[in-house]
């Protein structure tokens, strides 16, 4: 998405780049939609109602839009709740449930949801718009931001694209050596940041904030058997809540006990478990041409 503080016009074309550059985030489907100094685009991959779940997305009044990358695990739930409370849907979409419990509860909304995330949703009667980035940061969320303009993204390359001034980081670059990722907000370049999980970026009436809405809360009173009980609860519903798609899903073996732990719990539950395991080639290279840049510095 594009964002000019200077109000000057949003121009689609500048959008088709940002989106173009994430095709192979999302091949099945693309949107875009402008209203005057902001506009947004998106590229789906289809997993939750692949025939009427295409974004953005409007409420019936067209006051509000939202994209959303990612997956909302308990959106039944959500849905059937609010159906009680006589909200009508469209879709079968996981999509539709943010927007419509966004117009229940406000901004809190996020509190409700159980899944992986980016949210950004425009409410143009509070001209208000609202990016939000899951608790635990599983979705990527890139940002630059200037005097003019701010942009963001789920791809960095998509930022790169549409501003190839912006100059590499040798601090951030030095940190990825050092913990094999980038902490923090900081990105391979100067000018843009990952918003932190658990936060979101407010704009409203020209003005740029970011408000952390999550953060976790220790509980140190909690005996170790419970813990270890609660911990396979929590594990098992998570497993079978995750599973909920309307395509082939697979595990992603990484070799640790963490995929092992969720491919065994996956097939107490299906039969149908595919596995995956994905390495690349130079993985050790590139660490020792990172290694002997920095030395040579």
């Amino acid at each position: 998405g594009i964002y000019n503080f200077n109000n000057s016009h949003v121009e689609k074309k500048n959008l088709l780049i940002l989106n173009n550059e994430m095709i192979e985030r999302g091949p099945d489907s693309s949107g875009l939609y402008v209203k005057k100094n902001f506009g947004f685009a998106m590229r789906r991959l289809s997993i939750i109602d692949k025939a009427t779940g295409d974004q953005p997305i409007f409420s019936d009044d067209k006051n509000i839009s939202l994209i959303f990358n990612g997956e909302i695990y308990n959106y039944i739930e959500i849905r059937d709740q609010l159906k009680s409370q006589g909200i009508k849907f469209q879709s079968k979409s996981d999509t539709e449930v943010i927007l419509k419990l966004y117009e229940m509860e406000g901004e809190d909304f996020v509190k409700k949801l159980n899944g992986m995330f980016s949210i950004c949703l425009h409410d143009f009667k509070k001209d208000k718009i609202l990016i939000y980035r899951d608790r635990l940061g599983i979705k990527p969320l890139y940002y630059f931001k200037n005097e003019e303009q701010f942009i963001f993204s789920s791809s960095l390359s998509s930022i790169k694209k549409l501003k190839p001034v912006i100059s590499p980081s040798k601090e951030s670059c030095l940190l990825f050596y050092l913990f094999n990722y980038f902490p923090g907000s900081k990105t391979a370049y100067e000018e843009v940041f990952k918003l932190k999980p658990g936060n979101v970026i407010i704009i409203s009436n020209n003005k740029f904030s970011i408000k952390k809405y999550w953060e976790l809360k220790k509980n140190n009173n909690i005996k170790y058997e419970d813990s270890k009980k609660q911990i396979l609860n929590l594990l098992e519903n998570s497993v079978k809540i995750n599973l909920r798609s309307d395509v082939p899903i697979a595990t992603l073996l990484s070799g640790g006990m963490d995929s092992s732990v969720l491919a065994f719990m996956i097939s107490k539950i299906t039969s149908l478990q595919q596995t995956l395991s994905v390495d690349y080639i130079g993985k050790k290279l590139t660490k020792v041409i990172m290694q002997n840049y920095f030395l040579i510095k």
